[in-house]
């Protein structure tokens, strides 16, 4: 918009004065046609994105932890579009935040307890990572080498239901008879 469009308009010089200040703001946070999100919006895309969340992933946490927060309602923070009341974001600053001082904490890379048993058990049978993977293979467990290797340096933990079946694993192998080579 121009001055003399302005003027001829019929707009006071002081409201022209106003309304190019709002013009010029709305448009700094345009990207491509659509709105930025505030920054709190972009600390909250930036926590479900590093925690390989989807939106409706991130939507059960959120609801699980206090924040009663719809799909539609992230989706349209995330484009821009609406932005949350003062007491949600609010809220959200608390919830971000302590998810910030939780992601500190965590990384000392902490491995699982089924992960501890699970190396103790190697050691006591006296088996590398690419023999225990082969003895794991052999009790029917879909084990590779490069996740063992990621879960006992605490890159990675096992899901739930697979730690389940490494715990019963480990329950039933306590030892295992290594074959003897031929002499």
């Amino acid at each position: 918009m121009s001055e003399t469009y302005l003027i001829s308009k019929g707009v006071h010089p002081r409201q022209e004065i106003s309304l190019r200040v709002r013009v010029a703001t709305a448009s700094a946070n345009r990207h491509h046609g659509c709105p930025m999100p505030s920054p709190l919006i972009r600390r909250l895309k930036y926590w479900r994105t590093s925690n390989n969340l989807s939106q409706v992933q991130a939507v059960k946490v959120l609801v699980g932890e206090g924040l009663p927060i719809a799909l539609t309602t992230l989706q349209q923070w995330e484009i821009g579009r609406r932005s949350p009341q003062p007491v949600t974001a609010a809220a959200l600053e608390r919830f971000l935040a302590e998810q910030e001082k939780m992601s500190a904490s965590r990384r000392h890379k902490s491995v699982a307890p089924v992960i501890e048993r699970l190396k103790a058990w190697r050691k006591a049978n006296n088996l590398s990572q690419a023999h225990a993977v082969e003895v794991m293979l052999a009790a029917g467990l879909p084990a590779k080498l490069k996740t063992l290797q990621g879960w006992e340096i605490g890159r990675h933990s096992p899901q739930p239901i697979t730690a389940a079946a490494l715990e019963r694993f480990l329950d039933q192998h306590t030892t295992i008879t290594h074959p003897r080579s031929p002499s």
